[in-house]
């Protein structure tokens, strides 16, 4: 079956079934199955994607499959030396049970339920989320509506399977009935399905049913309209195989989602633009090693020129480097870009950190005729100190060294001073920013010629990213700290299970290595090698989204904006002068 792109619906998902379905993915990827065939990527956008009308589309259509093998099954991989010792730390423990207990008091969080219902309908559910880490588990979002469906039924079904011993299986039969019954729903009906019994419960206006059966060891249930059964074809493909679908024989995690359908589903906006996504990650040789690709609406309009690389700018010892190409269009669309906007638009930037503190870190981009480029560029950044950062006590931005190079100053401690000058390029045709200005000349060392070499080749590689990850994450641990400090964002404080456990995995972690391709005008295709699976970049953002109070209904955000409307950082000051007598 094609999965192919629909129309958009006229009957919403009620608000509730969406809360859940949210939840169920967000349980999943917190464990990475099978992905449903991707759309053909060298195929034209449907009609629905670029005008909203309608389109014919099968049923049975997947919008999102995910697959986890269980910390148990990982836990007797030889391969996975280092991911079980992290697993292993105090600090991991602590983190879990963090994130099993907010995940625990969300569904009562997000449907508005009294304190104490949903007191005890968290502590239903919190039993039954460990086993979503430690067993196997399958969850798919289907959407069934096709032409022998009756659209009455409303939107997509889901269903989710754990492999558990026969006395779990009992737990989350009492359980689920539980929980059923503090949201209303106390009536259950016996059923059979697919030659086991059951029992299910009618959930919304006599249309959504919920069903839970047990067939060989695994725990299967789900809702959806009556008509439907995506449990019963779950249960019969445990009864031919012995698994409730199909899946990658050495995936330790796979991840399937159609993001486009899902908007058009659910109504979730914060979801719009994203791609296809299908990804698969597998433990090889100490190694997470993920593959995937990523198929969007509409074709991505991206040059892929030659690399342009700031070989004189960039010094050893390196302990990230990071290329990207491709950006032009995205960056026009940016509010943060219009304000600063140069002559020409950079289509690639390059960032790169050296070893030491966390000010060694650059970014450049090309900028033809850069001093010229400069000058034009210090009277829009006046423009910004004065309407943005003056009247929050955030310091100014002053131009010196002749009007190539503009410095926020006065605003962060001195290990960081953030500024943009004219490059290092005998070509004069880059600018490049940094945290702390260092003087031309200060660093001698070319950068790899390997890792230059190694990017210059990729001609249809538009994202490439390497890093020491242990020493990277140390720095970025400083810089969202800085950062945090001057925005409105939540803070990481330092007794939170997050920072203690970003603190804690540093030693275990060594390389991670990106490469994105652009295989077509809409689909790229991703590489990844890694300890853990996750930049040091991906780990500091899950802290921070993790450590807010109100994950995980919260959007996972970074640190550094909005600037904070009530001043900046306190610094120390000495003791005031003696009054004169």
């Amino acid at each position: 079956m094609t999965c192919q792109r629909g129309g958009f619906l006229a009957i919403k998902v009620p608000t509730m079934r969406r809360k859940i379905l949210v939840l169920l993915a967000a349980l999943g990827l917190a464990g990475v199955g099978c992905g449903d065939p991707k759309p053909d990527p060298n195929a034209a956008p449907s009609v629905a994607l670029t005008t909203g009308g309608p389109a014919a589309k099968p049923p049975g259509e997947i919008l999102a499959r995910i697959h986890f093998i269980g910390t148990d099954q990982l836990a007797l991989d030889t391969n996975a030396t280092t991911l079980n010792r992290i697993g292993l730390l105090k600090e991991t423990a602590a983190l879990k049970k963090d994130i099993l207990d907010k995940l625990s008091t969300a569904p009562g969080r997000s449907i508005g339920l009294a304190t104490n219902v949903s007191a005890e309908l968290t502590a239903s559910i919190r039993p039954l989320l460990a086993d979503l880490i430690s067993a196997e588990t399958y969850l798919e979002v289907r959407d069934w509506e096709g032409p022998m469906v009756d659209l009455s039924g409303g939107g997509p079904e889901w269903a989710v399977a754990v492999k558990l011993s026969e006395d779990r299986v009992k737990v989350w039969d009492a359980a689920l009935r539980t929980i059923l019954a503090k949201l209303g729903k106390e009536q259950v009906t016996p059923i059979q399905i697919e030659g086991v019994t059951g029992w299910e419960a009618t959930m919304t206006g006599n249309q959504d049913v919920f069903r839970f059966v047990s067939a060989k060891g695994w725990a299967v249930f789900g809702s959806g309209p009556g008509t439907r059964s995506l449990p019963g074809e779950m249960v019969a493909s445990i009864n031919v195989s012995g698994a409730p679908a199909p899946s990658g024989a050495d995936d330790a995690l796979g991840i399937t989602i159609d993001f486009p359908r899902l908007v058009e589903e659910t109504g979730w906006t914060r979801w719009s633009g994203l791609p296809y996504v299908d990804i698969q990650s597998r433990v090889v040789k100490d190694n997470v090693r993920s593959t995937g690709s990523l198929v969007f609406p509409e074709a991505l309009g991206l040059k892929t020129e030659a690399w342009k690389i700031p070989t004189n700018s960039i010094h050893d010892p390196l302990i990230s480097f990071t290329a990207v190409k491709g950006i032009a269009p995205w960056l026009e669309k940016q509010e943060f870009y219009q304000a600063v906007k140069l002559e020409q638009t950079p289509n690639q930037a390059f960032a790169w950190a050296m070893v030491g503190p966390f000010s060694l870190s650059y970014i450049a981009v090309p900028a033809p005729d850069s001093t010229n480029q400069m000058r034009q560029l210090f009277p829009r950044l006046e423009k910004i100190s004065n309407e943005e950062l003056k009247k929050r006590g955030l310091g100014s931005i002053t131009n010196i060294a002749k009007s190539t190079m503009s410095q926020w100053t006065d605003a962060i401690p001195m290990a960081a001073r953030p500024y943009i000058r004219t490059s290092e390029e005998p070509s004069d045709d880059f600018l490049m920013m940094g945290l702390f200005p260092v003087d031309h000349g200060v660093f001698t060392n070319p950068p790899p010629a390997a890792l230059v070499g190694h990017v210059a080749s990729k001609k249809d590689v538009i994202y490439y990213d390497w890093e020491i990850t242990q020493a990277r994450l140390t720095q970025l641990k400083l810089m969202f700290q800085f950062a945090s400090w001057i925005s409105d964002r939540p803070k990481l404080a330092a007794d939170t299970s997050a920072d203690k456990w970003v603190h804690a995995i540093g030693d275990n972690l060594g390389n991670t290595a990106t490469e994105i391709t652009l295989a077509s005008p809409r689909e790229m295709k991703l590489v990844r090698r890694s300890h853990l699976g996750l930049s040091a970049f991906e780990i500091m953002t899950l802290a921070y989204w993790v450590a807010d109070e109100k994950f995980p209904l919260s959007e996972s955000r970074l640190p550094f904006l909005p600037l904070s409307e009530t001043g900046g950082m306190l610094m120390p000051v000495g003791p005031p002068p003696p009054q004169e007598r």
